[in-house]
């Protein structure tokens, strides 16, 4: 604990523990902590100003407000700088410039090593910057190192804003707030970049995003060889069309045949991993045995456990309660007897795929992220199988979620029977739309 007299008190309990700030180490604060704070900052001291003319006039006040404007874009741009260092490690891409991060300070600078550096990385970061840069240079021209609003001259005796005479704060005011919008909007789509090219769906030109593009345009993978398909003039389309060379068009398309989502387009879908269907559909049936799909039925949309008041000592309440209780034990033995046939009958890899499914459909991403989840699991489910099959029994929403994770994988005809033979399509349809998932095999 710091000894630091005026920023730390010697009882903590004098003040409202609202009033203090987590620091340091304590809420391990990032770069856009710091780029918030001056931003709100400023829009604080400008709300300030123009309620107290008197005691706070625009005269005094702009040099704060205009300070902490111009650090929170600092701040922002560089909090940039560490995503485009990091894509350019994962994509192993020298980048076109260098910088200091800790020693430069002039954002005209900063901003032509973030643009030149996005041009090579990913072309849509350039597009999204093109929004934001008409901003940054105005910055850059009043500003450029920081000191305009720190002191009233320059390190060689001139004087600051000579040129400009009127800072409006209100009119200030309604573009930062704009500017602090399109900032926080381009420092979340770096972020989204960075966790779609840890997918390694990519070439040396072409993202994700570009591969999904390419697999919409080639035809279905069984003409490609037939002569009315051209689809040698449709390979030369894309490589001019993408500015790629027919090698790395080549290795797009490899990427594109052996992709879960994109393999769809073409009419190539790869299996899922050490999995047999057949034993799927019998553990299904075995787990609706001890379950039911009631709140699909009864158009909820959603699974409600009933509440058991167990302190309310009527008499009805209590013979609920006694047979909710029944129900559940009776629910417990019978799951424990079906455990014990799906031991014998199901492989290990389809209770792998059950379990990698259930979880991948809420908390992964990308199709990518299959793979990866299946060995996150494989080890635990071979470690303990039956604790593994009994645990998915219990989940009373498996069936949906694993519908939802074979679309998602566009493993279409098991998802499908199971849609028809459970009654699913319209849930399933609704919870994808709640859940913001588009998935063209659905719409069919």
């Amino acid at each position: 604990m710091s000894n630091n007299f005026i920023f730390t008190p010697n009882n903590n309990c004098e003040y409202p523990i609202y009033t203090s700030a987590c620091v340091g180490n304590n809420g391990n604060p990032n770069i856009l902590y710091y780029a918030e704070g001056f931003a709100s900052a400023a829009n604080h001291l400008i709300e300030i100003s123009l309620k107290c003319l008197g005691e706070f006039p625009p005269d005094i006040a702009v040099y704060p407000i205009c300070f902490n404007m111009r650090h929170s874009v600092e701040l922002y741009l560089k909090g940039y700088i560490s995503f485009v260092e990091e894509l350019a490690t994962i994509k192993k891409i020298k980048i076109g410039l260098t910088i200091d991060i800790m020693k430069a300070h002039d954002l005209n600078k900063i901003w032509k090593y973030l643009t030149t550096n996005h041009a090579i990385l990913d072309k849509r970061l350039i597009n999204e910057a093109n929004q934001i840069s008409p901003y940054i240079k105005c910055f850059g021209d009043i500003d450029a190192t920081g000191q305009t609003f720190r002191y009233p001259y320059d390190n060689e005796n001139n004087k600051h804003l000579t040129k400009q005479s009127i800072i409006n704060i209100m009119h200030l005011g309604k573009n930062f707030k704009e500017l602090k919008e399109k900032l926080n909007i381009f420092y979340y789509f770096h972020e989204h970049i960075i966790e779609e090219y840890k997918t390694r769906s990519f070439t040396k030109n072409l993202s994700r995003y570009d591969l999904k593009n390419i697999a919409q345009e080639l035809p279905q993978y069984y003409l490609w060889k037939k002569p009315e398909t051209s689809f040698d003039a449709k390979f030369n389309d894309l490589t001019q069309k993408y500015q790629i060379s027919r090698n790395e068009l080549s290795k797009a398309i490899n990427i594109i045949k052996n992709h879960y989502e994109f393999g769809y387009f073409i009419g190539i879908v790869p299996p899922l991993i050490d999995f047999s269907e057949d034993e799927f559909y019998f553990f299904i049936d075995k787990w609706y045995q001890v379950n039911n799909l009631d709140y699909i039925y009864n158009n909820s949309g959603s699974f409600i456990i009933d509440s058991l008041d167990l302190a309310d000592t009527n008499e009805e309440n209590i013979k609920n309660v006694s047979s909710k209780l029944n129900e559940g034990l009776e629910k417990k033995v019978k799951i424990g007897e079906i455990s014990n046939e799906l031991v014998n009958s199901v492989k290990v890899g389809t209770i792998i795929n059950i379990h990698t499914l259930y979880y991948f459909s809420r908390e992964c991403t990308y199709s990518e992220e299959y793979s990866q989840s299946y060995l996150y699991y494989e080890e635990d489910c071979k470690r303990a199988i039956k604790k593994s099959i009994n645990h998915m029994l219990h989940k009373t929403i498996l069936l949906p979620e694993l519908v939802i994770s074979l679309l998602r994988l566009s493993q279409k005809k098991i998802a499908f029977n199971l849609m028809e033979k459970y009654a699913l399509k319209n849930y399933i349809k609704k919870q994808l739309e709640s859940r913001k998932i588009n998935i063209p095999i659905i719409l069919e």
